[in-house]
């Protein structure tokens, strides 16, 4: 099962990394409820994660290409 999330983070990630500038490290700490959580809802929540994070100044996206998810 840990396998199965490193794989679905690593892949939503993937996605998202694209859009955040250089010079941030991103750490994900999973609980044990993440894994009865679906692709789609993972990668809601990990946007959201990145959206909180990016609003507080702790990273930033890229201007001309925001992520946005699921929403």
């Amino acid at each position: 099962m840990r396998n199965r999330v490193k794989r679905l983070l690593r892949e939503i990630m993937r996605e998202i990394i694209k859009e955040i500038e250089g010079g941030f490290d991103i750490v994900l700490a999973c609980k044990e409820g993440i894994k009865d959580i679906g692709f789609s809802e993972l990668r809601e929540r990990v946007g959201e994660l990145i959206h909180r994070a990016a609003n507080r100044g702790e990273l930033r996206l890229s201007p001309d290409n925001r992520y946005r998810g699921n929403r």
